[in-house]
Order: C-alpha cells, then structure tokens, then sequence
C-alpha cells in the first residue's frame, strides 16, 4: 500500500533550508516506493519565489528535487471548495487545499497552522492534515515494524 501525500509549500522551504528535521526527513523519503506525492502548481510557484527571495541558493536544489524524484505536480483547481472560504482567509490557500481534495489523498503535510489546523477546515478535508513529524510516526510504524 503507497500512501498518497500532497506537500504544502513550507515543508519544501523547511527542508530545504535544513539537512536535520521532520521536513528534511520528508523531502528524503519522496522517492521510497511507499509514497505517492503530489503537489500542486500554485505551490510550486510560491516555493520558487520564496526561495529566490530568501534562499537563493537552494534553488538548485529544489529543480532537481522537482525534476528527478517524480513528485506529481498538478494544476491549480480552479472550482474552489466554496465552504473551506469561510475558514481559510488566504485565496492561494484556499486553491492549495482544493487541488488536494481533488487529489483525494491520504496525507496532506504542512506546518501551516494559521489556516489548514482549524477544526472546521479539518472536518471538510477527505483527508489527514498533518505535520511533518506527525506523518513520520505513522510512515515508520507502517513501514519499519519491528
């Protein structure tokens, strides 16, 4: 069984920027025949401007992430979840977990608190919305029981 993941753009940033932590941990695990990953178009783009902005010298990095781990980068929904406007007050956020409801993922990680961990976004999604560490648990208790 592959879990299906949709990475927001912080976990790219925080990985990135880091060798040490959960988000690095992720970004390393994109290629395990476990996971299936999926992204979305939108955070692709914010990702590259936030890295050329503040980390400019990990944008190599991060096109050869893109490019050689076969992360499924998908475009942006462009019918919104209506009902997720009335919790998340960021449109491109509001995209982001749209594209990932159409996605209909296991797994959607990020360290985006603010919007993505109210109750209520969590009660529409059909999906987990996660963090990094969170989704490590259960990756290592799936797949390295011992």
């Amino acid at each position: 069984m592959k879990f299906k993941i949709f990475l927001d753009s912080n976990i790219f940033i925080t990985g990135l920027g880091s060798t040490t932590g959960a988000s690095a941990d992720i970004l390393r695990l994109i290629q395990s025949a476990n996971l299936e990953v999926f992204t979305s178009k939108l955070v692709v783009d914010e990702v590259g401007r936030n890295l050329a902005r503040k980390l400019p010298k990990y944008l190599p990095i991060y096109f050869k992430v893109l490019s050689e781990t076969g992360i499924n980068i998908y475009s942006n929904i462009r019918n919104i979840n209506t009902q997720i406007s009335n919790w998340i007050s960021k449109h491109s956020d509001v995209v982001i977990f749209s594209t990932a409801q159409k996605l209909k993922i296991d797994y959607f990680i990020t360290l985006n608190r603010k919007h993505f961990y109210q109750k209520e976004v969590k009660k529409l999604a059909n999906f987990k919305i996660i963090t990094p560490a969170e989704f490590l648990v259960i990756f290592r208790r799936k797949f390295f029981k011992n």
